[in-house]
């Protein structure tokens, strides 16, 4: 007569171990399947800053050709090579907005300083920094920050050749 008592426990003992082992199997299942989302998102975020890294380096690229190859060499060409630069860089702009936003951040940087010439070509360092954001319905679930630097080169023009007599 004990045994058959002792049933009721025992089933209702099984039956609780089973929903929580149950239970504990969906919890991890769902909160599993959010990483791996997030993963997956992340994967695209970095994706989605190197390519805007390619974007910036080849418009900075582009304008720091064409403004070394209008440099002046006769009188301080280093602030010549500047402001071709700016010159350059302002064909980027909508309105007085850049097309990215990240060539704004480059703008105090356009300095003397930060040049060098060469025998024949004239370089600029830059330090970029790239922003991108994940955002899901007004929540960010993740940020990226990149920021490096990088040195434009350009070509200097041929200076004229002297006449002979």
């Amino acid at each position: 007569m004990n045994k058959k008592a002792n049933t009721p426990l025992a089933i209702l003992i099984l039956t609780a171990v089973f929903f929580l082992i149950v239970g504990y199997a969906g919890l991890t299942f769902l909160t599993k399947g959010k990483e791996v989302k997030l993963m997956i998102q992340g994967a695209s975020i970095l994706e989605s800053v190197y390519a805007e890294e390619s974007q910036i380096n080849l418009y900075i690229q582009t304008a720091a050709t064409s403004a070394a190859k209008n440099t002046n060499l006769d009188s301080n060409p280093e602030t010549i090579f500047i402001q071709n630069l700016k010159g350059e860089l302002s064909k980027y702009k909508t309105g007085n907005v850049y097309i990215l936003p990240e060539l704004r951040l480059i703008e105090p940087q356009l300095k003397e300083e930060n040049t060098n010439i060469n025998e024949d070509t004239i370089s600029i360092t830059l330090r970029i920094k790239i922003d991108e954001k994940l955002e899901d319905e007004g929540y960010e679930l993740l940020s990226a920050e990149y920021i490096y630097d990088k040195t434009f080169i350009g070509n200097l023009p041929e200076p004229p050749e002297e006449e002979t007599s």
